[in-house]
């Protein structure tokens, strides 16, 4: 099955649709721009820097350029870099290949590939990019658009252990919120290359947990190379024994649907110095679904090729288009695929593209032709005049008088405007009066307009009218309301089964309960009145109205009372409440309505604001698990203990109790220390290289030799303390705070119920690690250092 430049709108439209009254072309319908902006990446790998190279560069237009490894096969480190991507305009990222390591080119030459690499992502032709590096810059994550590209090492370089990897992986990964998310590297795991080399290791995740699995369980593609061949798998729903996705084989073979729990692997390596052909058992596994290799009789040679894929394909930012294209080949194009963001046993992927399809319309339609679909909502205005009056009575008291009325068919938080007209706001930040518009099923945003059945203007304005003349009428009202909903037990929410999510989830615009982006983003639809969403309060009044069920005069004095009870126990009496939605120490200022003070200083009610892990700021708001009222006196406590406890361990840190190693090993695990002057590296082996010695590599100084430092010293130690003024400064910390009866961590996992760190610091998202990423925002004192 073949489909063509025009797929999106062949297979969902007729030559012409109608819009209500309204004809609208295919045409006209091709130029109007609606959706996430498309991005494509091509992916080269084992390209060496001669001819094949610069023709594979040739085969199409891209934005980004991911290159999977082995730019040289002479271990000429500048080549590649100054032939193929000395004029370049596009983006760059890319990881090491075997060809340039330390084993194959020596320290010096693997070290200026790492140098070039990290330069060409760091120059100001990626503008527009962010990026992370490890340490040794062997490891990054990459932002672009919405896409997410995490960049590995593992099996081609020993810099950064296995562990570290993985704990990278796990760290960009879990935190990425981007709609779509990559895995790369090298080399491969045993069934996932095709033959010429009669090898079963698992060169990336060894005998441990599968880096493949974990990107899976994000639903992120993943990208390789080093088998000088060209395959994509089927989707997989386990890759460390293959398992085919169920789903996969119920669709043709160019349609991909990746979910949380289920992607495909590509493997991208004929960029231009040699194809191999492929041999054994592992060219016959059936998770294969398409290769490309030199062939029996050597007939594709020298048809190099690489992969384009097209993410937001046509705006919609659920699909993307990928072609394998080839030189000297007729047809260039030898695969081609789409890729849907959906899961088949909710949504198939032919109702993305109807959903996609009927949101463009609409917004098409709203565009050009709004004003003429009002008229049939006269009478409907007419009759809710009151309602619309009390809806502005209902905005001033949720800080919404601020928002401008549209003039210009947008709407939602981006502009900040709400519909005119009575008109609805649309998922996609759209006017208009459709169902898609309005349905709060498809996303509708009651926050910035009308929205079909959805009774929460209705209840605000009697809350409103009752606020001026009796607590008791307003609380009441706004209770019956909310207790007329049941909490879900099922994960499912929303109009039609009239529940609310549990735990502080938020219901989706498809009424399914969840914690991602997906569910809480109110621009993607997530509904207020059945649970959270991330920037919205209506779970602070859902809270006030049980909380106070029983004594509904005082419920909003109480509010009141809880707020400044908050501030006096945190010592905030000289902080102002926050008017524009900032907080913390640089504006001084404290979240209103019981919101919570995320790490970046912005007030909202998501888990990204409001969980400890995440960064939560307490002195500035609420955060979960903290008992606010009593904040300050825990960090007083807290303070004092832990300036007792850190003295102690000064007094304490010597190394009589150490023994001398006689294993190798050494470090807080072992108890050891190294002999015979040797150093101890920061993954706890005794050796005498820059690798174990350099105190900028992780040398452990407490058990062992460190260059530039004398032969096991103390650990410092510092606290965490209080200046005159009212809000707290952290000084660096060297020791874990305050956690001498926290046992420490048995993995690379840190946190509550895990433990604490035995080296490094423990980030937000609970692992252990030395870098910014995990010493610095959001970095948890109990589990580990911080910067």
């Amino acid at each position: 099955m073949k489909f063509n430049k025009n797929y999106l709108f062949n297979l969902l439209l007729a030559s012409t649709v109608r819009c209500a009254s309204i004809t609208v072309s295919q045409s006209e319908l091709d130029k109007f721009s609606y959706g996430t902006e498309e991005v494509t990446l091509t992916i080269h790998g084992d390209t060496g820097y001669e001819k094949g190279a610069k023709g594979v560069m040739a085969l199409g237009s891209f934005d980004v350029l991911l290159h999977l490894g082995d730019y040289d096969y002479d271990c000429s480190p500048d080549k590649y870099f100054d032939t193929i991507l000395s004029n370049r305009s596009f983006k760059f990222f890319g990881v090491l290949g075997n060809h340039e390591n330390e084993g194959e080119c020596g320290e010096s030459k693997h070290q200026e590939f790492i140098n070039n690499i990290y330069k060409e992502m760091t120059n100001s032709r990626n503008k527009g990019t962010s990026c992370t590096f490890s340490p040794l810059k062997t490891m990054w994550s990459c932002k672009y658009k919405n896409i997410r590209v995490v960049g590995l090492s593992q099996g081609v370089s020993s810099d950064e252990s296995r562990s570290e990897q993985l704990a990278f992986l796990k760290e960009h990964l879990s935190s990425s919120d981007e709609d779509w998310k990559i895995c790369a590297w090298h080399i491969y795991d045993g069934y996932y290359h095709t033959g010429k080399y009669p090898n079963d290791k698992n060169y990336i995740s060894g005998s441990g947990e599968s880096f493949y699995d974990y990107c899976r369980k994000h639903s992120a593609l993943i990208f390789s190379a080093h088998d000088h061949v060209y395959a994509r798998t089927y989707v997989m729903s386990k890759f460390s024994t293959p398992e085919i996705d169920k789903y996969a084989l119920k669709v043709p073979s160019n349609i991909v649907q990746i979910r949380d729990g289920a992607t495909m692997d590509i493997l991208s390596a004929v960029g231009g110095y040699e194809i191999y052909i492929e041999e054994g058992k592992y060219k016959d596994y059936s998770h294969w679904i398409k290769k490309f290799a030199k062939g029996d009789n050597n007939e594709n040679e020298k048809k190099y090729g690489t992969l384009n894929c097209r993410f937001n394909v046509g705006g919609n930012n659920k699909k993307a288009y990928c072609e394998f294209l080839r030189m000297n080949s007729s047809p260039k194009v030898f695969d081609s695929f789409y890729i849907y963001r959906n899961d088949p046993s909710k949504k198939s992927y032919q109702d993305v593209d109807e959903e996609f399809k009927n949101e463009k319309l609409a917004a098409y339609q709203s565009r050009y032709y709004g004003n003429e679909n009002n008229n049939n909502n006269n009478n409907n205005n007419n009759n809710n005049n009151n309602n619309n009056n009390n809806n502005n009575n209902n905005n001033n008291n949720t800080n919404t008088n601020n928002k401008k009325t549209s003039t210009n068919g947008k709407c939602g938080p981006e502009e900040n405007s709400v519909c005119p007209d009575n008109e609805c706001c649309s998922k996609y930040n759209y006017c208009g009066t459709s169902e898609a518009y309005c349905s709060v099923s498809r996303g509708c945003q009651s926050e910035f307009g009308r929205c079909d059945g959805n009774d929460s203007n209705n209840t605000n304005n009697n809350n409103n009218n009752n606020n001026n003349n009796n607590n008791n009428n307003n609380n009441t009202n706004t209770n019956t309301n909310t207790n007329t909903k049941k909490v879900s037990t099922n994960d499912r929410c929303g109009p039609e089964e009239n529940t609310i999510c549990p735990n502080n989830k938020c219901c989706s615009k498809y009424n399914y309960c969840g914690t991602s982006e997906a569910y809480c983003s109110i621009s993607r639809g997530c509904q207020s009145e059945f649970g959270k969403c991330d920037g919205d309060d209506s779970n602070n009044t859902n809270n006030n109205t049980n909380n106070n069920t029983n004594n509904n005069t005082n419920n909003n004095n109480n509010t009141n009372n809880n707020t400044n009870n908050n501030n006096n126990n945190n010592n905030n009496n000289t902080k102002k409440i926050s008017t524009n939605g900032r907080c913390g120490p640089e504006e001084n200022t404290v979240c209103p309505n019981n919101q919570c003070c995320s790490r970046y200083n912005y007030c909202g009610s998501s888990d990204k604001h409001c969980e400890i892990d995440s960064g939560c700021q307490s002195e500035f708001g609420r955060c979960n698990g903290v008992d606010s009222n009593n904040t300050n006196n825990n960090t007083n406590n807290n303070t004092n203990n832990n300036n007792n406890n850190t003295n102690t361990n000064n007094n304490n840190n010597n190394t009589n109790n150490k023994k001398t190693s006689t294993n190798g090993r050494c470090g807080p695990e072992e108890n050891t220390v190294c002999p015979n002057n040797q150093c101890c590296s920061r993954y706890n082996y005794c050796g005498s290289s820059n690798k174990h010695c350099e105190i900028d590599s992780g040398c452990q100084s407490e058990f062992g030799r460190c260059n530039g430092g004398s032969n096991v010293t103390p650990v410092q130690s510092t606290t965490k303390t209080k200046t005159s003024s009212k809000i707290p400064t952290t000084t660096v910390n060297k020791e874990p705070t305050n956690n001498n009866n926290i046992p420490y961590s048995t993995s690379d996992e840190c946190g509550e119920n895990i433990g604490k760190c035995r080296s490094g610091c423990c980030s937000r998202h609970g692992w252990c690690g030395e870098s910014s990423e995990y010493c610095q925002q959001g970095c948890q004192p109990l589990y580990g250092i911080c910067w």
